[in-house]
């Protein structure tokens, strides 16, 4: 009695044990299949967590000051090969943009399951290589659009919710053995490659159940010898989609012919990634950035969004024309991304494809360039936002970093622009701060989503220690030539030496200019006026209060305004994103806000209003900001504006 009672009382086990049962055996129906087509001695693997890369150490503010190289040097080994080879023995994890001469000599396909890992074939290479280390993307790319749409789900496959396959390789530890140097993928109906050193990866690139009848395919890889000549490969990535590879990457293979394709790419050539020039002004004493706004590239091309004809307009390629267009009118010293270069939105599941993209005619061009994430560029994805902005960079010309990580936000940094002569003084301040995305639900707002996040007191109070700890420099800023050149006219004998009044000096921290992708509550705040009443506006502004009008807390533009002073310039513009169909400019308690406007057609907009570009040509060694618009329907600077401060 008292047994069936108790049984009475707690239904709940008896269902649980219902489902047990079947889950298990599900399971173990899963680890047959995956298992059935690896027919060598096999080893699980617990990969680590997300994308390997050496950490960049502690944030440093501000750019050096030397100059630095500005082509692209081969890696030269053949004075002290061995050198770079103990520098890089420990690198035993994948770092897809680290130089790295070490060739691969072995590849193979792994199967990856849910809480176990990555089973691999197990080889003794008797200490003589590094341990298997996986291209961190499945090999298919339906694999991983459904992985990246559930967004950050990170490197480590035990944590990926479906079986996947993977790529796994073996790096050598010295230059003297055998290296591949091809690799092709096969069917089971074509031409299998002939010739010495061919190999065959006998675990198929596809998990293939008893009900797909379709032709498996095979990676086959061809090693040789130093002696042959043949330049090895040292690294591997994948693509997804008809999207650009990382610099200085080959394609090697077509891994799936299924839309969108997945791509193997190779290094061969190895190359350290140029030096990212000093910013610095002109000798006229000009200094121009080129801001893109809202990208909203995807994985795979996207319908234009409202546009008079969606049928004659392809998203990426015309944007990408006019990104084109505009670099070569205006020759920028610096470009600058202010956020959401990817959609989100479940259609830029995986980063490194999409950055490629929208990166390629910068890095092309050789130009500085910055980048700041927005509310969409971590909503889909393998990557956190700090990974993320790591990734960005390491990429050639980057300026941009990752900033302190105890801060809030990924991309808190700052670029100093200097003199172009012998004094190398700073002359303007170029600062990058992580808005986020959405705000955390709080009492009176509970509902995540509700509002946009803001810039936190923590990034508030770095910013203005960062800004502090610089040191006063004279102010106006003057070449050194004109500082001890004499007056026209003037009877030098009279006068002995000549140098600047220096009462027409101060000393000065240098002025900056903000940019973060959602815009401050202050942006819609009154206008200030000039003497005659004319308010100091320029360009329009389609869109008004979204989501209690930007970021969800003030605090920034305040704390800024109460430094500013004749010692401490500080920030004089803030530019903004996230509003595609705001253009203006307008000062509000003497600091101006601008809004780049929209450049991408893949991105929202409205019919009639073009997409567009905002420039800033910073003048008279940091004095004076003019800006203006470049546009799709004109080759003219359009709502030219000199910003009076």
């Amino acid at each position: 009695m008292a047994g069936r009672n108790m049984f009475v009382r707690r239904p709940w086990l008896g269902r649980i044990s219902s489902l047990i049962f079947p889950v298990l055996l599900a399971w173990i129906v899963i680890l047959v299949l995956v298992t059935k087509f690896t027919a060598r001695p096999q080893v699980a693997l617990h990969v680590s967590s997300a994308w390997h890369r050496p950490v960049i150490g502690p944030y440093t503010s501000t750019a050096p000051a030397e100059d630095s190289a500005e082509s692209i040097a081969e890696v030269d080994v053949s004075s002290n090969p061995m050198a770079l080879v103990e520098s890089m023995a420990g690198v035993h994890a994948y770092a897809p943009l680290q130089p790295n001469i070490l060739p691969l000599y072995n590849i193979t396909i792994g199967t990856c399951i849910p809480l176990v890992g990555c089973i691999v074939d197990k080889i003794d290479d008797h200490g003589l290589a590094s341990g298997w280390i996986r291209v961190d993307k499945p090999l298919r790319s339906s694999s991983a659009k459904k992985l990246g749409k559930l967004a950050r789900v990170g490197a480590n496959p035990s944590y990926w919710p479906q079986v996947t396959r993977a790529l796994f390789y073996r790096r050598a530890y010295g230059l003297d053995g055998t290296r591949i140097v091809d690799i092709r993928s096969v069917s089971d109906v074509e031409a299998k490659p002939e010739g010495p050193g061919w190999h065959k990866v006998h675990v198929p690139m596809r998990i293939k159940m008893a009900w797909n009848k379709a032709p498996q395919t095979y990676l086959y890889f061809r090693t040789a010898t130093p002696e042959e000549h043949d330049k090895p490969i040292t690294e591997l990535a994948i693509t997804y989609g008809d999207n650009p590879s990382l610099p200085q990457f080959s394609l090697a293979a077509t891994l799936s012919a299924e839309q969108p394709a997945s791509h193997l790419y190779a290094r061969r050539t190895v190359h350290v990634h140029p030096k990212t020039p000093q910013p610095k002004f002109h000798a006229n004493g000009t200094f121009t950035i080129l801001q893109f706004a809202d990208l909203h590239f995807s994985v795979e091309q996207q319908a234009c969004r409202d546009v008079a004809d969606v049928g004659a307009c392809r998203s990426h390629n015309d944007t990408l024309a006019l990104l084109e267009q505009w670099l070569d009118e205006e020759h920028p010293d610096l470009v600058v991304f202010t956020g959401d270069q990817l959609n989100g939105q479940g259609t830029s599941w995986d980063e490194q494809s999409v950055i490629s993209l929208w990166l390629a005619p910068i890095i092309r061009r050789k130009i500085p360039w910055m980048a700041l994430l927005g509310n969409h560029d971590a909503e889909s994805g393998f990557l956190t936002r700090h990974a993320h902005i790591e990734f960005l960079a390491q990429l050639p010309y980057s300026l941009t970093r990752a900033g302190p990580r105890e801060m809030h936000g990924a991309g808190n940094y700052d670029v100093a622009v200097r003199s172009p002569n012998a004094d190398q003084q700073e002359l303007l301040t170029l600062w990058g701060l992580d808005s986020g995305a959405n705000a955390k639900p709080t009492l009176t707002h509970p509902w995540k989503g509700l509002r946009y996040d803001y810039i936190h007191q923590d990034q508030v109070e770095w910013v203005l220690d960062t800004m502090l700890r610089r040191a006063p420099a004279p102010w106006p800023y003057t070449p050194p030539a004109q500082l001890f050149a004499y007056p026209p006219g003037t009877n030098k004998s009279q006068l002995g030496p000549r140098r600047l009044a220096q009462d027409a000096l101060r000393n000065a921290r240098p002025p900056g200019i903000m940019f973060v992708h959602i815009p401050i509550p202050e942006a819609f705040d009154a206008v200030d006026h000039d003497a005659s009443g004319r308010a100091l506006i320029s360009g329009v502004r389609e869109e008004k209060h979204q989501r209690l009008g930007g970021q969800a807390e003030r605090g920034i533009f305040a704390a800024l305004a109460s430094v500013r002073s004749n010692e401490t310039l500080g920030v004089q513009l803030f530019v903004h994103g996230h509003m595609h169909n705001n253009d203006d400019c307008r000062r509000i308690k003497g600091t101006w806000i601008c809004f780049g406007g929209g450049a991408s057609y893949a991105a929202y907009g409205k019919v009639g209003f073009p997409r567009r570009a905002r420039v800033y040509e910073v003048g008279s060694y940091g004095q004076t900001i003019k800006t203006w618009h470049r546009m799709d329907n004109t080759t003219d600077r359009m709502q030219e504006t000199e910003l009076e401060t």
